[in-house]
């Protein structure tokens, strides 16, 4: 999926992506990678793109994480909360 994604931003960079977390995680590779390039002329773009592209994948992180953390006590029921919410959600 890394090849994928970086084709996607390096090649195809017109197009919408095809994933939404791997291929964030792609360009924050392709923009760290950027950052440590000698004589590389995009470093400016690639701090405003790190910038907001970090966030939401240190949020996703840590929610994997946590989710994680709730299957391995809870087991399948830590699925409940969320899908009453969204049965909630449905009939409102």
């Amino acid at each position: 999926m890394g090849v994928q994604n970086a084709k996607a931003r390096i090649v195809l960079s017109e197009h919408a992506p095809t994933t939404i977390m791997t291929g964030n995680t792609t360009q924050i590779v392709i923009d760290v990678v950027e950052l440590l390039s000698p004589g590389s002329t995009q470093k400016e773009a690639a701090r405003t793109r790190l910038r907001k592209m970090v966030p939401p994948l240190c949020g996703f992180a840590i929610g994997a994480v946590l989710g994680a953390l709730a299957f391995s006590f809870l087991s399948f029921w830590c699925v409940l909360p969320p899908v009453l919410i969204l049965l909630a959600l449905a009939l409102m």
